[in-house]
């Protein structure tokens, strides 16, 4: 029997980002395009005597309001025989950032226990319970390359785009709270809202200048307003000659899409020499 597992955590990028409207819950519903992107966190899980512990946090939060905890406790309640976890993070996706770092380990944690115990879980049923500890882990948790993400984000149709997309990846120095972003928008920050129709069809015919054409996020609007950082970012990427770019999640990582990792490299290059970053690297769609 395995008494540990290391899984890795991919980052997850908004293509797309569109508010729709705030619920009665106090959530919002959105309409997003997701990708999946080769920068990930590695997360360790070891069989433990009893309850949950994070013992190299990678800089995250150690307490219980950290997700990958939070979602092992998760599963503690749900299935008794579960002993104790003890879990370990080796981050490389940079923290509030808008990358879904904290999902995609809380997600990795679900997987490794699942697989640790052997316990008769479906996938349908992994997904219902990461989505009570945050509506990002469904997709982190599915393995899917691209997806619509609609609901909270929890609801998924799988997308196939026609070919693999290179991203150069920008986070500045600040950090955003989800929350304030969202809570934001509800004031009437809002940007101009994406034409996600024509990136669907431009993804699923490899249609790379229209894809770049028609990205955007509901919450870039609103972030920019506290960080110049990030429309500054967005426009350095176009004159490096990204095919479109734009703030994913609520930030206040940048992405721009290239049509080779060469070019990605290049811009990556030129843009590190003049900005002061927490984070920059190229990546490849999964």
């Amino acid at each position: 029997m395995k008494n540990a597992l290391a899984v890795r955590a991919h980052a997850k990028v908004n293509l797309t980002l569109d508010v729709v409207a705030r619920r009665a819950d106090g959530y919002h519903s959105i309409e997003s395009l997701v990708l999946r992107v080769g920068l990930h966190d590695t997360v360790s899980v070891k069989k433990a005597s009893s309850g949950v512990t994070l013992t190299d946090p990678g800089g995250t939060p150690a307490g219980p309001e950290n997700l990958a905890c939070r979602a092992a406790a998760a599963l503690l309640r749900h299935f008794p025989a579960i002993s104790g976890v003890e879990i370990s993070l080796e981050k490389a996706i940079p923290m509030a950032a808008g990358l879904a770092g904290g999902s995609a380990d809380a997600a990795a944690v679900i997987k490794a226990i699942v697989d640790l115990w052997n316990l008769p879980v479906s996938p349908r049923e992994m997904s219902l319970i990461g989505e009570t500890v945050g509506s990002d882990i469904p997709f982190c948790l599915s393995g899917l390359t691209c997806a619509l993400a609609t609901g909270k984000g929890e609801t998924l149709t799988p997308l196939k785009p026609a070919t693999p997309l290179w991203l150069l990846l920008a986070c500045p120095p600040g950090e955003v709270s989800a929350r304030w972003a969202y809570e934001a928008w509800d004031h009437g920050s809002k940007s101009e809202r994406p034409c996600i129709n024509a990136c669907i069809q431009a993804l699923e015919r490899g249609d790379l200048e229209t894809l770049g054409l028609n990205l955007g996020n509901a919450l870039e609007m609103a972030v920019a307003g506290i960080l110049p950082s990030v429309p500054r970012l967005r426009d350095a990427m176009m004159q490096e000659g990204a095919l479109g770019a734009c703030m994913s999640g609520s930030g206040p990582c940048v992405f721009g899409i290239f049509r080779t990792s060469g070019a990605a490299e290049e811009a990556r290059v030129r843009i590190e020499e003049r900005e002061t970053l927490r984070y920059i690297g190229v990546s490849r769609s999964l």
